[in-house]
């Protein structure tokens, strides 16, 4: 579909995206549809222990996504 735009915006996905063509977030016209956004930590790529740092860092993966993705 020549319409969509693939997006990739964390460093962690974009080995994901090469390895098994995943994309964070696909621009579909004026809509973006965002993907897949877990409890990691983008700096470091680790996953936190604590489940709350999870949830925590998987709404700021989300927002982090959302603002860059235009």
């Amino acid at each position: 579909m020549s319409h969509l735009q693939h997006l990739q915006i964390q460093r962690l996905r974009r080995a994901s995206s090469e390895i098994i063509h995943y994309s964070q977030a696909v621009r579909i016209g004026d809509r973006i549809e965002i993907y897949g956004q877990g409890g990691w930590d983008r700096t470091t790529e680790s996953i936190p222990s604590d489940i709350d740092k999870q949830i925590d860092l998987a709404f700021a993966n989300v927002e982090h996504t959302s603002q860059n993705a235009g």
